[in-house]
C-alpha cells in the first residue's frame, strides 16, 4: 500500500494544488467588468482541475483495491460509494 501511495501522491498533491489554483483565479475573475466568455473560461479550468483530481483519487483507489483480498474490499469499495455520492 505504501508504494501506491507513494506512486500516487506527487501527482495528487499537483492536481490539488491545481485546483486550488483555478479556484483561486475563479472568484479573482468574477468582477462585474469581467466578460462572460472569461467567466466561462476560467469555470472550465476549474472543472477540468477537479474532474483530474477526482480521477487520481479514483485510480488510486482502485489500485488500493487490486491489492486487497476480496475480505478486505469492503472498506475500499464503501470509500468509492462515498465519492459517488457526491455526483
Amino acid at each position: 500500500l505504501e508504494a501506491i501511495f507513494a506512486t500516487y501522491q506527487p501527482d495528487i498533491n499537483q492536481a490539488e494544488a491545481d485546483l486550488e489554483e483555478a479556484l483561486i483565479g475563479f472568484y479573482d475573475i468574477l468582477l462585474p467588468e469581467t466578460p462572460d466568455a472569461d467567466i466561462r473560461v476560467q469555470r472550465q479550468k476549474v472543472i477540468i482541475a477537479d474532474r483530474t483530481l477526482s480521477d487520481l483519487l479514483f485510480e488510486r483507489n482502485m489500485a488500493i483495491r487490486n491489492v486487497l483480498t476480496i475480505d478486505q474490499r469492503s472498506d475500499i469499495n464503501q470509500l468509492i460509494r462515498d465519492v459517488l455520492e457526491n455526483y
